[in-house]
């Protein structure tokens, strides 16, 4: 679970999207790792950030 969050907060800089919704991104990132770290489950965790960064890209 955080290696993936490590591995997207690496390749986010290289997508051609706005530099505000790698920002958004990136504090998804930094939430689901802390998450991660609280002990919340890796697949529900995994599942709601991918969820939720669907979600940012479609109100941009």
């Amino acid at each position: 679970g955080i290696n993936i969050i490590k591995n997207i907060h690496r390749e986010i800089y290289d997508l051609s999207i706005s530099e505000d919704l790698k920002i958004e991104i990136s504090k998804l990132l930094a939430e689901f790792e802390y998450r991660l770290s609280q002990g919340g489950t890796e697949e529900i965790q995994l599942q709601a950030l991918l969820a939720n960064i669907v979600m940012l890209n479609q109100s941009e």
